[in-house]
């Protein structure tokens, strides 16, 4: 399959994620994922897990070994690596990938037609980064001077110095800037604790924006939390 689109996600577990309290992301998140792009596209694609057990996710489902490149750094830095010109062989020539807790609920055609060799979510709870990694799409290696400038010293004081937010992301952002390419509301692309938490009207319950296509669970929050069905039936419409 060299001429598809390849859809990916990664899945693995961090025994220091600092949300593992809340929630745990697992092979039935990955299945949703991909039963969501499904729905919601009409463009050739495959769908890929970078993950180190595969354990539960659907036998059509790529797997794909995950790396143990900067895995001892924890965070995300290990997806550092989707950035280096190995990926061409690895995924595909192209690919899209998601956050494993993104809920998908329109279209996505439009913007998975899009053919810059880089594209981003635009950031919208940090106004110094310009792009979030909970959804970006790239020719495989049109930039791996992420990769291939990788500094782990430096890229471990972005955050605490306020030179970026997150661990992998801040490092593209550091390396690529702000002038990309960038996914925001007017795509459809919103964030759930920024654009659609706050929606809750006064009968307890929140309405979508008539073009919302995906919706990003970053930061403490996951489709997986339940207290959030009574105020947002559209997670158990579309989480699925």
């Amino acid at each position: 399959m060299t001429d598809v689109l390849r859809i990916t996600c990664f899945k693995w577990y961090d025994a220091n994620y600092r949300w593992n309290k809340i929630y745990a992301h697992d092979a039935l998140h990955v299945n949703r994922l991909r039963n969501m792009v499904d729905r919601h596209t009409t463009i050739p694609h495959e769908f890929c897990c970078i993950t180190d057990d595969a354990e539960g996710i659907d036998q059509d489902i790529r797997i794909i070994p995950l790396w143990d490149d900067h895995k001892d750094m924890g965070g995300c830095y290990r997806r550092i690596k989707m950035y280096s010109a190995e990926m061409i062989d690895i995924i595909g020539p192209r690919f899209i990938n998601f956050d494993i807790d993104v809920v998908i609920c329109g279209d996505l055609d439009p913007m998975l037609s899009r053919t810059e060799p880089f594209i981003a979510w635009k950031d919208v709870a940090y106004q110094r980064q310009a792009f979030n990694g909970s959804m970006i799409m790239m020719d495989a290696g049109s930039q791996s001077k992420v990769w291939d400038t990788f500094d782990p010293e430096l890229a471990s004081t972005l955050w605490s110095s306020g030179k970026g937010i997150g661990t992998d992301q801040a490092w593209a952002y550091h390396v690529l800037g702000r002038d990309v390419p960038l996914w925001d509301q007017s795509d459809g692309v919103y964030s759930f604790r920024r654009h659609i938490e706050p929606l809750v009207g006064d009968n307890g319950v929140a309405k979508l924006p008539s073009n919302a296509t995906v919706i990003v669970f970053h930061g403490a929050h996951s489709p997986a939390m339940k207290r959030y069905y009574p105020m947002h039936p559209w997670i158990v419409e579309h989480w699925r």
